[in-house]
């Protein structure tokens, strides 16, 4: 300990320095680490953009397709409507062929012969396909 007391008493100028050039180097690696970390933030936020991008563009995709998905609905709907309407208008025109036609055979009186009785028969089968049309 005798001998480091009058070293310091001749070099005391070098500790400021030494703690200054110390503190110039800490600064110098903290800024480097500061612009590594900022480049790795920045390529970061690229990709988080790009990802972005292509997650926006995948959401038009899908709400295009329920747009499509919910016009077909609608089509369908519609096309359902106008098939239940004829079918109720096909209903309607059966049932006034059924009322006119078919009581009419029911009620005719059959031929008790059997050439003629066929030939009544084909005749009734030709009304009735008039009928129908």
């Amino acid at each position: 300990m005798g001998f480091l007391l009058p070293l310091l008493g001749r070099f005391w100028w070098a500790i400021p320095l030494a703690g200054a050039a110390a503190f110039g180097w800490f600064e110098h690696h903290e800024v480097g680490v500061a612009q590594a970390h900022a480049a790795s933030l920045e390529q970061q936020l690229g990709s988080a953009e790009a990802s972005i991008g292509q997650l926006r563009a995948g959401v038009r995709a899908q709400n295009q397709a329920v747009e499509r998905i919910l016009a077909q609905g609608q089509a369908n709907v519609a096309a359902a409507k106008a098939q239940a309407a004829q079918r109720a208008v096909s209903a309607a025109r059966v049932r006034v062929v059924y009322r006119t036609r078919i009581e009419r055979i029911e009620a005719a009186p059959v031929p008790q012969q059997c050439a003629s009785a066929a030939a009544w028969a084909a005749g009734q089968a030709q009304g009735l396909i008039g009928g129908w049309k």
